[in-house]
């Protein structure tokens, strides 16, 4: 499917777009106080007047915010097709016993709460802030991932350091568990 395919299928939804063309991503990240974030380079300058006026903080809200539908481009000047990149992304690393029993706990109710209480800001010089995630599972995730230093749990199986960090969690989840 063509670019132009594409916008002719999103054309149902026009008018609701507040904003759509081709942009370019400058940069990603992650900070403690707004959590994770993308930086995108408009194609036109003018383009910036759908958002003025719109990032002002109140008391209720950070600023205004969007519906989000990225469509990757690729030197081709096509559509990428994501199935297959994440089909190729699966088939590089393979979760183990570490990563089944990483996401066991991230979903145990008692986890979570060694997690909120104790953990996080035991090694909080290490660790984002907690109130950004939407989930209990979500911040037990993210807990584990930037504790071990990993991008997926899946690492924990294939990294002797992460498998390290996470046995570390486990020790000290379980000293916690038994005092409780």
């Amino acid at each position: 499917m063509s670019v132009e395919e594409v916008v002719q299928h999103i054309e149902h939804i026009e008018p609701y777009l507040a904003y759509h063309d081709e942009v370019q991503l400058l940069g990603y990240g992650e900070t403690d106080t707004s959590g994770p974030y993308i930086k995108l380079r408009l194609q036109d300058p003018a383009d910036l007047s759908i958002f003025r006026g719109k990032d002002k903080r109140t008391t209720t809200k950070l600023g205004q915010r969007y519906q989000v539908m990225l469509i990757e481009v690729g030197d081709d000047e096509e559509p990428v097709d994501q199935s297959a990149v994440k089909n190729a992304q699966a088939a590089e690393i393979k979760g183990g016993p570490l990563a089944v029993r990483a996401a066991r706990l991230c979903r145990d109710p008692e986890f979570y709460n060694y997690v909120l209480r104790t953990a996080w800001y035991k090694h909080n010089a290490k660790l984002p802030n907690p109130s950004y995630y939407l989930t209990p599972e979500a911040m037990c995730r993210g807990f584990i991932i930037d504790y071990c230093n990993i991008r997926t749990r899946k690492t924990l199986d294939h990294d002797a350091s992460a498998a390290a960090a996470f046995k570390v969690i486990l020790g000290e989840y379980l000293r916690w568990s038994e005092a409780a």
